[in-house]
This record gives C-alpha cells, structure tokens and sequence, in this order.
C-alpha cells in the first residue's frame, strides 16, 4: 500500500511538472513568434533603408546572408520547441496509460478486500450462532448441576450402603459354612441375596459414571473458548481489511 501511494504520488508529480512544462512552452513560443515577428519587422526596416540609401552591392549582399543565417535560427529554433512539444506529449501519454493501468489494479485489490470482508463477515455470523448456541447449552447444563450432584451423592450414599452390605454378608458366610445341613436354603438365600447386592453395585457405579460423563463441563468449556479465539481472530481480521480499503480509497 505504501508503494502504490508512492507511486500515486509520483504520478501526480509527474502531471504537475506536464502541466508547468506545456507553460513554459507556450511562454516560450509566445515570446519567439513575438521576436520573430519584431525581427522580421527590423529586417524589413533595414531593407528598406538599404534600398533607400542605395548602397553598394557587397553590403547588401552580407545583409542577405546575415538574413539568412537569422532565418535558419529561427527556422532551428523552431524545430527545436516542437520536438520538445512532442516528447511532452509523449511523456502525457505515457503517464496517462500508467495511471489508468495503477487504477485497474487498484480497483481489482478493492474487490478482493471486499469480497475477503464480507466472507469474513459470513463467518463471524456463523461463529457468532454458534456461540449462542454453546451459551445456552452451557447455561441448561448449569442449571442441572445442582440436580446432578444431589443425584451423584445420592448414589454414592446407597452404593456405600450396599457395600457395607456385602461386606456383611461376607463376615457372615464363615458362620453360615459351620451350621447343620438343614440351613442350606437359608445359604442358598443368602447366595442369591449377595449376587442382588452386587447387582445393584454395580448399576450404581454405572449410573454414577453416566452423571460423571454429564458433569464433564472442561470439554465444553474448550470448545466455548476455541470459538471465543475463532471469533476475535475474525474481528481482527476484518478490521485490517477495513483499514486496506480505506487506504486504498484515500489513493
């Protein structure tokens, strides 16, 4: 940006020196057709006081070339001032066909940054949904926290409570081996009984895991803050190319 508004510069620069030359040209052909005009208005008064004087030949003779030589001055003089009308007229062209050129491309880079910003814009749309989204998921899943954790402790209460259950039973199978045959169903009971138990323990510990798995807010949290990143990335973004297209129309 800083080379194209160097060059914009130049160009501009460029133009204005065109514009004091094409003066001082026009001053100068002024002041030559005007000299010529004052010469030729001295030669003719020469000529005629020459005539009137009637002076030997020879002096008219070198008045005739001096005459000459100042025509082919004048004559030279006069080449010179076009051709240098036409190297400046040139030089417009070509300045004119670089500064439309530099405008094309300007013109091209300022679709691209507009075309970059309202891309940029269609993402911060998306992301910014997304964000609300994530917000209201987060905000249901904190209003279930409390219940979740009174569900946690609650299974963990009864899941305490049934191994001390087990263990229980277990301090009682040495005692129930050493009884009479006749209380083989009641150990059969007891069998049965311990297998519900650990059931039950077990059910526990997978509810308990489910609420544990329902409680892990970290992902979420990252993913939260990944977006949040996303969306300040975006932002600044858009502000640099909002800042390229203002320079970009100052040129």
């Amino acid at each position: 940006m800083v080379q194209l508004h160097t060059f914009h510069q130049s160009l501009r620069d460029l133009s204005s020196e065109q514009v004091r030359l094409g003066d001082d040209l026009n001053r100068e052909l002024f002041r030559r057709s005007r000299s010529d005009a004052e010469t030729k208005r001295v030669l003719e008064e020469l000529t005629g006081k020459l005539n009137e004087v009637q002076k030997p030949d020879v002096v008219s003779d070198r008045v005739e070339r001096r005459l000459q030589e100042i025509e082919r001055e004048m004559r030279l003089e006069r080449e010179l001032v076009e051709r240098r009308h036409d190297q400046l007229g040139l030089v417009s062209l070509k300045l004119r066909e670089a500064l439309k050129k530099q405008e094309a491309k300007a013109d091209e880079n300022e679709d691209v940054i507009k075309r970059k910003l309202r891309q940029s814009e269609t993402e911060k749309s998306q992301l910014e949904q997304e964000l609300e989204i994530s917000r209201r998921l987060l905000s249901q899943s904190e209003s279930n926290r409390e219940t979740l954790l009174h569900q946690v402790e609650e299974l963990r209460t009864q899941l305490i409570k049934a191994e001390g259950d087990q263990r229980g039973l277990q301090h009682q199978v040495p005692c129930i081996s050493k009884q009479p045959l006749s209380h083989q169903d009641d150990q059969g009971d007891d069998r049965r009984f311990r297998r519900g138990v650990e059931r039950e323990k077990l059910s526990l510990e997978k509810q308990m895991a489910d609420l544990r798995v329902q409680l892990n807010f970290n992902s979420m949290a990252s993913e939260l803050e990944e977006v949040k990143r996303c969306m300040e990335r975006k932002d600044q973004e858009k502000a640099t190319l909002a800042a390229q297209i203002e320079v970009t129309a100052d040129l």
